[in-house]
């Protein structure tokens, strides 16, 4: 297993924090790093730090960016970075959910393959975001018999 390097970029404190969240259930996280941009700091700055980080990775290992927003400039700066790199990947909108099963997901030198296990992944991830009043709502009716 190739495993792989992972970079959270986040707007503020979330990166940080949810990694802690992260390493609360799954105990240390090798090779799991955090940017937290603030404010005044550009797409340069940014990719800059990106690419700081990237340069700290000890092995040529698959890299997955994860975002928090899809639009904002945490995204922006990665697009950037990932363009035409083929061992670079980048996933938006970042949960908790998300990050263990990313975390936990074994990637290889295989482009395709990845994609399908990081498309599958975000999908999971989706699948668990839901309104707990429908959830009670749907129980509620199938006990009456009535949906």
């Amino acid at each position: 297993m190739l495993s792989k390097n992972m970079i959270l970029l986040t707007h503020g404190d979330l990166a940080t924090g949810i990694i802690q969240s992260a390493q609360l259930i799954l105990g240390k996280i090798p090779n799991l790093f955090s940017i937290s941009i603030g404010l005044d700091e550009t797409v340069e700055d940014i990719i800059n730090e990106i690419k700081k980080i990237e340069a700290s990775f000890f092995e040529e290992k698959p890299i997955i960016i994860v975002t928090d927003i899809p639009g904002g400039s945490t995204t922006q700066a990665a697009i950037k970075v990932i363009e035409g790199q083929k061992d670079k990947y980048l996933i938006t909108g970042l949960n908790l959910g998300l990050l263990l099963t990313l975390v936990t997901l074994p990637l290889t030198k295989d482009r395709t393959d990845n994609l399908i296990k990081l498309k599958n992944a975000v999908l999971e991830a989706k699948n668990t975001i839901q309104i707990v009043d429908d959830l009670f709502f749907d129980l509620e009716q199938s006990q009456d018999g009535e949906l």
